[in-house]
């Protein structure tokens, strides 16, 4: 049994053999779902009625970012 209070910083991978995405696989969802939802007016961005010039402009910017993931783009 654990007596102390402790914590465990985990790295992005640590999940992975649980089938959650790692930050590039992650990227690469968000980037195509938020594609998708802006071609057919889908999902969040038509339910809240975002605008869907802006959110094509975050998505292009995403998409050519050169780091791994949603986080370090956030940065």
């Amino acid at each position: 049994m654990i007596e102390k209070s402790t914590v465990l910083v985990l790295g992005t991978g640590a999940s992975e053999p649980y089938r959650y995405p790692i930050g590039s696989e992650l990227k690469d969802r968000i980037i195509t779902d938020l594609k998708e939802m802006i071609d057919n007016n889908l999902g969040w961005v038509a339910e809240f009625g975002f605008d869907k010039g802006l959110v094509s402009i975050f998505n292009a910017r995403f998409a050519m970012f050169p780091g791994p993931s949603i986080d370090s783009f956030l940065a």
